[in-house]
């Protein structure tokens, strides 16, 4: 971890029986080590956190449409720390508009590389 080798792109924790998992998180295995010592890139990891915070973020999520997501990875001494985020997912609404505007910006693109391909001739 501390070489950097972590994506947290698509990682998220979810509150299972009164414990809090990071679920998503890619880890990469040492480069250095054999293939006994290795661990799974992407396997489910346990978060220490203490009961009332369970609680509050377990009360957070039981709302429609919330979840955790984990914002950063730090160090603080010897253990990694999470932060956590609490967000909502996109309405249908939104995704629509954000597809036009991906949709919008494809056509400007072309038209420009269309532009300079005809100038370079």
């Amino acid at each position: 971890m501390r070489e950097g080798k972590v994506s947290i792109t698509e990682s998220f924790a979810r509150i299972e029986r009164g414990e809090c998992w990071l679920y998503g998180c890619d880890i990469q295995p040492w480069q250095t080590a054999g293939s006994f010592f290795q661990h799974e890139a992407k396997r489910p990891r346990k978060l220490l956190l203490h009961k009332n915070e369970i609680l509050k973020l377990s009360q957070a999520t039981l709302q429609k449409g919330f979840t955790l997501i984990c914002l950063k990875l730090y160090f603080k001494g010897r253990r990694v720390k999470v932060q956590l985020g609490l967000g909502k997912g996109k309405g249908h609404n939104d995704q629509r508009h954000d597809l036009k505007k991906k949709t919008e910006l494809r056509e400007a693109q072309r038209e420009v590389a269309r532009f300079n391909k005809g100038r370079g001739l």
